[in-house]
């Protein structure tokens, strides 16, 4: 039954590529505008978003269709993109996709909508290029441990870790209580496979020494380096108390588990808060920070822009595309977005609805005691080249010299690739002060 399920899956996937399953394929009414998201929860809020619109304007109709999973969204919009037929408007991760989509000429330039005043201001401005502004984010999210302290209390942890160390002693408390696998993550999934290896890459390399990629891309560090080898060899003591069958967990799976109570320990972020609730409202978690640092002195929170919002150059709607653009960023459609992704509004003026599993965060979010997604602007590619030589490393397909050896080949392929990038990415670094 799984097999032929995962057949459908591929074949509704083909069919959304190739445009039989949405409008972008279809004649496209005036009032119209087809819609790509990455994520149900963020379609549920647009869906809202747009309710409210067509009150203000009849007939108003938001054609929009949700991927789940970055690799398989950016593979759909990259499809649509080639060919010729990329949607109105995208709600997509907020990363250095949004600079080589625009670089390319794809997508409209915002300057005239008068946003910049509305928002908080974008520090590591991947979304302006030659000084057009192409996406603005739309939420900040923080990414962590969905942490179920029933359950760890009831197999003998009654704290919550901080550090390395002390989740693994926690875990082997728990195995030797009667939980054999309090740790799980969607191993099929390119990202899931890898959600603890960003943790510790934003806290305890990045967190400690913000400029670690920089000295990556001029040779003073490597991927292939001790900093590197170290990661995995803590994510191998981590993934020994996870279960047997974790290469086969889809996010889809692991978000089950968790919601029937089965593991302790789960990576993700806080955009999965309203699907867990959903899955069983009677669950009491907490999303905790990641505890993927080795000194409790690095202990933070990771939290930065998510996502953001593009519009497609080519779109047969300009006018409308605009005014919906802009109000998708009104303080009253903000506060929907951001309340249901359990997330920080970018918005001023917004005041979404805190879920109570992030409270431990907002302590350090006040106080900007936090760290960014290091990895959203790194060069344009190498993000997935890290995730799949991971998986394959992870699987057993790769021993660690290959995989870390054949990540350091293809940053330098990638470098050579964009021979503007790292100079590019100095004056970035000189322009938001950690770099002189």
């Amino acid at each position: 039954m799984k097999s032929s399920g995962r057949i459908v899956g591929i074949l509704f996937f083909l069919l959304f590529i190739v445009g039989g399953l949405w409008a972008g394929g279809k004649a496209q009414s005036s009032n119209t505008l087809v819609m790509l998201v990455q994520g149900n929860t963020n379609a549920d809020a647009y869906k809202q978003i747009a309710a409210n619109y067509t009150k203000s304007h009849p007939g108003f109709v938001l054609d929009s269709t949700a991927i789940d999973g970055v690799t398989d969204f950016n593979t759909a919009l990259t499809a649509k993109i080639a060919a010729n037929d990329m949607p109105d408007i995208v709600d997509l991760q907020w990363d250095t996709n949004i600079t080589k989509y625009a670089q390319n000429g794809y997508l409209m330039a915002l300057d005239d909508l008068g946003l910049d005043s509305k928002l908080v201001s974008v520090k590591k401005k991947i979304n302006v290029v030659g000084g057009k502004t192409y996406a603005y984010p739309t939420v900040q999210s923080l990414w962590g441990v969905f942490w179920n302290q029933n359950l760890a209390k009831k197999y003998g942890v009654d704290y919550i870790p901080k550090t390395i160390p002390q989740v693994l002693t926690a875990f082997e408390t728990m195995r030797k209580n009667g939980l054999q696998y309090p740790y799980l993550t969607p191993g099929m999934d390119l990202s899931g496979a890898t959600n603890w290896l960003m943790c510790y890459l934003h806290t305890q390399i990045s967190g400690i020494d913000p400029l670690f990629y920089y000295k990556i891309c001029t040779g003073e560090k490597a991927w292939n380096g001790p900093e590197v080898r170290e990661m995995f060899d803590w994510y191998r003591k981590m993934l020994d108390y996870a279960p047997k069958d974790v290469m086969g967990v889809s996010p889809d799976e692991c978000l089950r588990r968790l919601a029937r109570e089965e593991v302790v320990y789960v990576i993700q972020g806080s955009g999965w808060i309203d699907a867990v609730r959903k899955a069983n409202p009677n669950f009491d978690f907490i999303l905790a920070p990641s505890m993927a640092v080795l000194d409790e002195k690095n202990y933070t929170v990771i939290s930065d822009f998510n996502n953001g919002l593009i519009l497609s150059a080519k779109t047969k709607n300009a006018a409308l595309a605009k005014d919906f653009y802009k109000y998708c960023f009104d303080p009253a459609s903000s506060e929907i977005y951001t309340t249901l992704l359990s997330g920080v509004s970018p918005v001023k003026g917004a005041n979404p609805k805190y879920d109570r599993s992030i409270e431990m965060n907002l302590p350090y979010l006040d106080s900007g005691n936090f760290v960014g997604f290091s990895e959203r602007d790194w060069v344009p590619g190498i993000k997935d080249v890290v995730k799949k030589n991971a998986q394959d490393w992870m699987s057993g397909a790769v021993t660690i010299d290959a995989a870390l050896n054949n990540l350091q080949a293809e940053h330098q392929r990638l470098l050579n690739a964009n021979p503007t990038y790292v100079s590019d990415y100095k004056a970035l670094l000189q322009t938001i002060g950690l770099l002189k």
